[in-house]
């Protein structure tokens, strides 16, 4: 399969699915074993850590608010349009771009893999648990 395809195929993955491929990529790359119940993603048997796996495609803002009046043109729109943002030489920084991941709960897991798939390149980040919230932002009004 050529570069162009998988990243094609990727960003046309639906959520789950796409997660998953998330999560098998992290597991390989940083060699973490399987999750020891539902609320985490994976396990680091040499660190004793819970690991949390959040990816997001990167896609460049949509302009248009869905509205009953605008949901099929919305619609539409998606279907012509390449919205993939690049981030070689600093290209990244030139759009404004959509990306989150959802259902953060830091007292499931030590440590969060949070990546980014742009078009030409995938972003890795890690973070402790107990380091999200100051200065990094998110929600716990989450349901578990």
């Amino acid at each position: 399969m050529d570069a162009d395809k998988l990243r094609e195929g990727i960003f046309n993955l639906q959520t789950r699915r796409f997660g998953s491929v998330a999560e098998v990529m992290i597991k390989k790359i940083f060699k973490l074993g399987k999750s020891k119940n539902q609320f985490h993603d994976a396990y680091d048997d040499i660190k004793n850590q819970r690991a949390e796996i959040k990816f997001s495609t990167v896609r460049k803002k949509n302009d248009r608010t869905i509205t009953e009046e605008s949901v099929l043109q919305c619609i539409s729109d998606e279907m012509s349009s390449n919205r993939n943002v690049p981030y070689s030489n600093s290209r990244w920084r030139t759009y404004k771009f959509d990306c989150n991941i959802q259902q953060i709960k830091r007292d499931q897991f030590e440590v969060l893999y949070y990546g980014l798939f742009f078009s030409d390149v995938v972003v890795i980040f890690k973070i402790k648990s107990q380091e999200i919230g100051s200065g990094i932002y998110y929600s716990d009004k989450q349901h578990k």
